[in-house]
């Protein structure tokens, strides 16, 4: 990993090529998957009150999703005083920027953002 949390892709040329394949039994899992790691309980609720069409009987099962508990992890908080204070206006904005985005939107913009004031 470098110093920005990116990871590199070397991208090498391999003599011997392998295909791997992974499969799920546990139907349960693969809706946990799919639903990007929502918890069983919400699962159930959307196969209870049929929600999602097609959706299986959702058992929790007795394992955890080590994804989950990772993204869970403590993290430490936001400083709440700074060593440095703005002493002009606009010297410090704050925004929100999301792009490039697909597609473009009506004014053929791809990229938008949010000042947080």
């Amino acid at each position: 990993m470098s110093g920005n949390r990116m990871f590199p892709l070397l991208n090498e040329v391999v003599k011997d090529q392998t295909c791997l394949k992974s499969t799920i039994q546990d139907p349960s899992w693969l809706w946990h998957y799919k639903y990007e790691h929502l918890n069983f309980k919400g699962l159930k609720i959307l196969q209870i009150k049929n929600i999602v069409k097609g959706l299986p009987p959702i058992q929790a099962p007795s394992q955890i999703c080590e994804e989950c508990v990772i993204a869970k992890q403590h993290r430490d908080s936001f400083p709440k005083t700074s060593n440095w204070r703005a002493n002009q206006v606009f010297k410090l904005i704050h925004l929100y920027l999301c792009g490039p985005m697909n597609p473009a939107s009506n004014g053929n913009k791809k990229v938008f953002c949010y000042l947080n004031r």
